[in-house]
């Protein structure tokens, strides 16, 4: 059996809509409908928008090498040869290492190793990484460590006129979450998904009118009465109620001050505000929706929180 190998573009997916990464590895019931998705996750539009960034760095370090017309077959090789030959800036190359593979967008010599890059069409300097930029750059930066090719842990977001520098250990939050943290959580949900050893499930986003298995997560949805049919209510939050709360009755039904602790919750990262603002949200919603049997007085009422 082929090893399915994880990618930046499987990453990115994974932070999406982790149901999606396991439907696409394991189902043959494919949706109706297709999806443009740029083949890589931070490419959201047209690579020629880019392209004078990555112009300008070649323009800059002469001895750079560019393999983003190479023959597929041969690009981890080449990749290779112009690291040997220590090429200041490699553009579309590709590296792998156990079952990981990286096509980073650029490779940037420092002292005797590299650092991946991303091309950033805003400034560089002063944007926080996103978690999808930094679950990139840390795969990119793992494959490179595997090879003992890594420079520093980090990597760099290049914009049309500064260079951010990315440091994988700096916190992204208030919970002291690095984006190395990020990769790692991430690394280890993609491979409980490759092992189908993980239950995930479909839910409402905005991005979903994209997927190719909208036809199908959409009507399983509403039939399990999800969560996230409420506005507002994502994927963390459907996970964090859902152990309680598995429909959306169910919420609508309960007598949630018996989960509120003073400002906090029984839920990790959700306030008594919050979870009371859901509980409202819930109970119009089984109120507008004649298709959830029953009225909200005679769905059975949840016990006090402990």
């Amino acid at each position: 059996m082929e090893q399915t190998l994880i990618t930046g573009s499987l990453l990115h997916d994974l932070l999406r809509c982790d149901h999606r990464v396991a439907l696409d590895l394991h189902s043959e019931d494919w949706g109706v409908g297709e999806a443009e998705v740029s083949d890589h996750p931070l490419w959201t539009g047209p690579v020629h928008e880019y392209e004078h960034i990555i112009q300008g760095l070649i323009a800059e370090n002469p001895g750079s090498v560019d393999l983003r017309r190479v023959d597929p077959a041969s690009r981890q090789a080449r990749t290779l040869l112009a690291i040997d030959a220590l090429a200041p800036v490699i553009v579309g190359g590709e590296i792998a290492a156990d079952d990981l593979l990286g096509r980073p967008i650029l490779l940037l010599q420092e002292d005797d190793g590299y650092v991946p890059g991303e091309v950033s069409s805003s400034d560089a300097i002063t944007r926080v990484p996103s978690m999808f930029e930094g679950v990139t750059l840390a795969l990119h930066c793992d494959i490179l460590e595997r090879n003992d090719l890594l420079a520093w842990p980090g990597g760099y977001l290049v914009g049309e006129c500064s260079i951010g520098r990315v440091d994988l250990h700096k916190a992204v939050d208030d919970g002291n979450t690095t984006l190395l943290d990020g990769y790692a959580d991430a690394l280890e949900s993609a491979r409980d998904i490759i092992d189908d050893v993980v239950v995930t499930r479909s839910a409402r986003a905005p991005e979903c009118w994209m997927c190719h298995w909208r036809n199908l997560c959409g009507p399983d949805v509403k039939d399990r009465d999800d969560l996230t049919q409420l506005d507002t209510v994502d994927r963390g939050t459907r996970d964090a109620l859902v152990g309680t709360f598995p429909t959306v009755a169910r919420l609508a039904a309960a007598d949630i001050e018996g989960f509120v602790r003073g400002s906090a919750t029984d839920f990790s990262q959700i306030d008594a505000k919050r979870l009371r603002e859901l509980h409202g949200l819930a109970v119009r919603f089984v109120e507008s929706n004649p298709r959830i049997i029953g009225s909200r007085d005679a769905l059975q009422r949840m016990p006090l929180g402990p």
